[in-house]
């Protein structure tokens, strides 16, 4: 079922993108989508100062707020 928290998650991943200049979860080369959208779904992006250590460490939190795997933990 299609939420907010989709919406939430959308404008999390287009912060995210913007701090370290990649997206949350690079698809890797020749990786079917269905593994793709697994590791979306099961795994946690790296902080985005681990990869930009220039990134706002508050911009930073707030994307990942909103990249919470658990629809409830992210803002409503």
């Amino acid at each position: 079922r299609l939420t907010r928290a989709v919406d939430v998650y959308g404008l999390g991943a287009i912060l995210y993108d913007r701090l370290p200049g990649r997206p949350p979860v690079e698809c890797r080369p020749g990786e079917m989508l269905p593994a793709y959208f697994e590791r979306l779904r099961t795994e946690a992006p790296e902080p985005p100062a681990a990869l930009n250590p220039q990134a706002d460490p508050d911009l930073a939190a707030i994307a990942l707020k909103c990249l919470e795997k658990d629809p409830a933990h992210r803002y409503g």
